[in-house]
């Protein structure tokens, strides 16, 4: 009698929690996103608004209503796109060979390691600066996000997507990416980026600073530590007690956290940036990942040379309105390794 028998199916495990646990360190960004509305499509949207103009005006006694308002929104729109890893451990590794079962070689060991890679993957996915494009059905050519370094612009790399191009009013200003050289970026910059964002959107928010190796440095050794000479002042010392140290303000060697008038950003490693001195002010409130599959686990058919799996992931994320961030691209940055993010591996 025939039937669909345990050892003909395909198993199919749900990794999500692993893959958004699996790496946090060496994954910030995508591990700090909130969860959005379930992926639906490859396309998907997002609304963006403007506050209307202020109406000063005073009204008249016995004037009627001559006009009205109405209100304005537009869509933003993304790509969503599938991220595959597929372990595989041949037959003698897994059953013949004597190795300790914490060995690399062992399968389900194998699985975690490219759990962990997948999320890898995705991290330096959204932080380079490839264009978004539609499946064109051919290897390695499905239907691809936009990364944070083409979407947090306004004309410095070209929009060849056009579907998908943001809408201008709602890029990122040209004053709130910084193009000159590293040497001459100094905090009174970057404060001066958050003013004019608060100028344009009237809002103050906690950022996060995603920054690569070399910019962290920059901001560590540079920022909070000097202040410009005041012609005509008298300078003065100021020491201040520890009882009186607010730590959010507290900036010392390797600065974590800058707090100015127009916000507070926390300054973060991130190792999957496209250039070593590359950095994403995130307004982290307004950045949202949506996916219709995370980390689903697939046991592939045992066809005689070993076992085999599939991590599968689809995803893609909405930014929110991009006027809300700012980013950080040196006219002298140098192009990072490609394997960069990696770490020992423990024995």
């Amino acid at each position: 009698m025939g039937a669909v028998a345990s050892s003909n199916q395909v198993v199919r495990e749900d990794l999500g929690s692993a893959l958004t646990l699996a790496d946090v360190k060496n994954t910030p960004i995508v591990t700090r996103m909130r969860k959005g509305d379930k992926l639906k499509a490859m396309e998907f949207s997002w609304t963006v608004g403007r506050i209307a103009d202020r109406k000063p005006d005073a009204i008249p006694e016995n004037q009627d209503v001559r006009s009205f308002e109405g209100d304005s929104e537009k869509k933003l729109y993304g790509r969503a796109q599938k991220f595959w890893r597929t372990p595989r451990v041949t037959t003698e590794s897994e059953e013949v060979n004597e190795t300790n079962e914490g060995s690399d070689l062992k399968f389900t060991k194998q699985k975690a390691k490219k759990t962990k890679e997948q999320i890898r993957d995705i991290e330096f996915k959204i932080c380079s600066d490839d264009e978004s494009a539609e499946d064109e059905g051919l290897p390695g050519r499905g239907s691809r996000i936009r990364g944070l370094g083409r979407m947090l612009q306004y004309s410095t790399l070209a929009f060849t997507d056009t579907h998908t191009a943001p809408d201008p009013e709602f890029r990122t200003p040209a004053a709130q990416v910084y193009t000159g050289a590293l040497a001459d970026l100094t905090e009174d910059i970057v404060n001066n980026m958050m003013q004019y964002r608060w100028e344009k959107t009237g809002a103050t928010s906690e950022f996060v600073l995603y920054c690569a190796s070399r910019l962290k440095s920059f901001i560590s050794k540079n920022f909070g530590k000097y202040e410009p000479n005041k012609d005509g002042m008298t300078v003065v010392v100021r020491t201040m007690r520890g009882p009186d140290i607010d730590r959010r303000k507290l900036v010392t060697k390797g600065i974590d956290v800058v707090e100015g008038d127009y916000g507070t950003y926390e300054v973060e490693l991130e190792p999957f940036m496209p250039t070593l001195h590359r950095g994403y002010g995130l307004a982290m409130e307004e950045m949202r990942k949506r996916a219709s599959m995370w980390g689903r686990f697939s046991m592939l058919p045992y066809l005689g040379g070993g076992k085999s799996g599939l991590i599968e992931t689809i995803m893609g994320y909405e930014p929110g309105d991009l006027r809300s961030h700012f980013q950080i691209r040196p006219s002298d940055e140098v192009a990072a390794d490609p394997n960069v993010g990696g770490e020992l591996e423990e024995n």
